[in-house]
C-alpha cells in the first residue's frame, strides 16, 4: 500500500469527527501540492433518509462570489463529474471548444483567487449516492502536470477513501443525535425567517442590507443566519448557504 494512503487510513481508522478526517486528508493531498479542496456528497443513508454533506476550505470571498454569480449552474466541472467515473484535471476542460464565454470566465476568476489548477474526483456510490472531491492549487502549469502525472492514481484513491470515511462519520454522528432526548435536538429544517436571511445572503446582500429588506434589525439577521448555520451543521455562513441551496431550502 502507498505510504500516503496507508497513513490516511491509519490516522482515521478510529476517527469520529469529520474535521479530524478532513485534516488528515488535507495533510496527504498537500504532499502533492494541493492546499484547497471542496467536497459534496448526496444520497440516502442506510435508514433511507436523504443526506447532503458539504466541506470546503476555498477562500471565503471566492465561495461568496461563486454563489452570487450562480456559477453552480454553469460550472463545467460539476457537469462532467455527474457524467463520468474517472477523475480529471480542470486543464483538460479549459481548451474545450464547447465551453461558453462565461465558463471560461469562471476558470479565469477562480485562478485569480488562487484556484489556478484543479483535479476533480467524481463520486458515484451504490444506492444512487453521488458527489465529488475537487482539489485545487496555485502551482505553476508544469509543476501541476508533474504532480498529477505521478500522483493521479493516489489522489483518486485518497478522495474515494476520504468520501467513505467522512460520510460514515457524519452518518454516525447524525444517528447519535437522533437518539438523544428530544429536548437536546436542534430544530430542523430551518425556519422561514432563517431561510429568508440565508436567501438574501446568497444573493450577495450584507446583514445590514438584509435587515433593511426584511424590516428587522441587523442583529436579528445575524442571529437567524447563525442559527441556520448550526442547524445545517455548517462551519461558516457561506457553507450554510451552499447547503441550503443544495437541500432546496432556498432558491437564490
Amino acid at each position: 500500500m502507498e505510504p500516503a494512503l496507508e497513513q490516511f487510513l491509519a490516522e482515521t481508522s478510529a476517527a469520529t469527527r469529520p474535521a479530524a478526517i478532513t485534516k488528515s486528508f488535507l495533510d496527504q493531498v498537500g504532499k502533492f501540492g494541493f492546499r484547497r479542496f471542496s467536497y459534496v456528497a448526496r444520497g440516502k443513508s442506510e435508514q433511507r433518509t436523504q443526506y447532503e454533506y458539504v466541506a470546503a476550505n476555498y477562500p471565503k470571498k471566492w465561495n461568496a462570489y461563486f454563489i452570487e454569480k450562480r456559477y453552480f449552474e454553469i460550472d463545467p466541472t460539476l457537469e462532467r463529474a455527474r457524467q463520468t467515473l474517472m477523475p480529471f484535471a480542470w486543464s483538460d476542460m479549459k481548451d474545450l471548444r464547447s465551453l461558453t464565454g462565461i465558463q471560461r470566465q469562471l476558470f479565469d476568476e477562480a485562478s485569480a483567487f488562487g484556484l489556478r489548477h484543479g483535479f476533480t474526483v467524481p463520486i458515484h456510490a451504490p444506492g444512487g449516492a453521488d458527489g465529488l472531491v475537487a482539489l485545487a492549487t496555485d502551482l505553476a502549469p508544469r509543476e501541476f502536470a508533474v504532480e498529477v502525472g505521478h500522483g493521479r492514481h493516489m489522489l483518486h484513491l485518497l478522495a474515494l477513501h476520504y468520501h467513505m470515511r467522512v460520510t460514515a462519520a457524519w452518518q454516525r454522528n447524525s444517528l447519535a443525535a437522533k437518539k438523544k432526548p428530544a429536548e437536546t435536538q436542534k430544530p430542523s429544517p430551518i425556519t422561514p425567517r432563517e431561510a429568508e436571511c440565508l436567501l438574501w445572503t446568497a444573493r450577495g446582500k450584507s446583514a445590514w442590507e438584509t435587515s433593511v429588506i426584511l424590516g428587522v434589525s441587523e442583529r436579528t439577521v445575524n442571529f437567524h443566519v447563525e442559527n441556520s448555520r448550526h442547524k445545517l451543521d455548517a462551519q461558516s455562513k457561506t457553507q450554510a448557504v451552499v447547503r441550503a441551496i443544495m437541500l432546496n431550502l432556498i432558491r437564490p
